[in-house]
């Protein structure tokens, strides 16, 4: 029958067991509970596999929490402290600490997507990614501080440490620590240390290189090799370069606007040249 206690009930190192035997759980003389272990290390220790069953709809490892959406994976003190939509993956202390509508996202590190508050879709990997984006959606942010600071932005893509940190904008791409720190436009590529690092408000420019268009505020250049356009000024460049600083005369250098290409070197040819629709040449150099 059921039976009432009255008072504590002393298990004097023993079991709670269904058959009497030394299995189920076990609670120490700090009230740490273990199931599967006689010698519990925290408030609950569980050694073996945990099975959730499929109509629970939330897996909530956390603290200090207020959460009334279904089909998210929380863990970590405050993560996604009042989310009420669904589908979110969110581990670590203070991630997405903010959310109340945002759905579909997945944020991993300290503090990651921790401002997010109706952005959806967003991916986020290290300590401090994507923390402020807000309500910006479909943005993939790895490396710590990949994305810190953008806002409101969609569709961007921040690899690498400080990659993106301050950027802004949409459809930008930045590979490489520091990579579009400071991208402020639309659509631009920037692949390398430090790439496009300093530029603000250019759009549709692509850099590759360590430093390529490092300092460069201008649209729809093309730069490509270390220190290529680094200190470049305009719009529609072509820059083909690489060394150890900024190059004002690049080897190949080009204005796309002007369907205008030089070199700035020696040029040889193994086979025929054609000038124009009427000269034709033999080999030259």
């Amino acid at each position: 029958g059921d039976h009432i206690a009255t008072e504590n009930i002393q298990l004097n190192n023993n079991y709670l067991s269904n058959d009497g035997g030394n299995e189920g759980i076990r609670i120490d003389d700090s009230g740490n509970v273990g199931i599967g272990t006689n010698a519990p290390s925290a408030k609950l220790d569980i050694v073996g596999k945990l099975d959730l069953k499929e109509d629970v709809s939330n897996i909530l490892i956390t603290g200090g929490t207020s959460n009334t959406g279904n089909y998210n994976v929380i863990m970590g003190d405050f993560a996604a402290n009042n989310v009420s939509s669904s589908n979110n993956t969110v581990i670590g202390h203070q991630s997405g600490r903010d959310m109340s509508t945002a759905a579909t996202n997945t944020f991993s590190g300290y503090r990651s997507g921790m401002q997010t508050t109706t952005g959806d879709d967003n991916t986020a990997y290290g300590g401090l990614s994507l923390y402020t984006i807000g309500s910006g959606d479909d943005n993939t942010a790895i490396g710590r501080s990949a994305m810190q600071n953008t806002a409101g932005g969609d569709s961007n893509v921040g690899i690498g440490y400080q990659a993106m940190y301050n950027g802004q904008g949409t459809s930008n791409m930045g590979l490489g620590k520091r990579a579009l720190y400071s991208v402020n436009g639309n659509s631009n590529v920037g692949i390398g240390s430090d790439a496009g690092q300093s530029m603000g408000a250019g759009a549709s420019n692509t850099f590759i290189g360590s430093n390529s268009g490092k300092n460069t505020t201008g649209s729809y250049n093309v730069f490509l090799g270390s220190q290529s356009g680094a200190s470049a000024s305009g719009s529609y460049l072509l820059h083909i370069e690489s060394g150890v600083s900024y190059n004002a005369n690049p080897l190949i250098y080009g204005e796309f606007d002007n369907d205008y290409v030089k070199i700035n070197g020696d040029f040889e040819s193994t086979g025929k040249v054609t000038v124009g629709d009427n000269v034709e040449g033999n080999a030259v150099n």
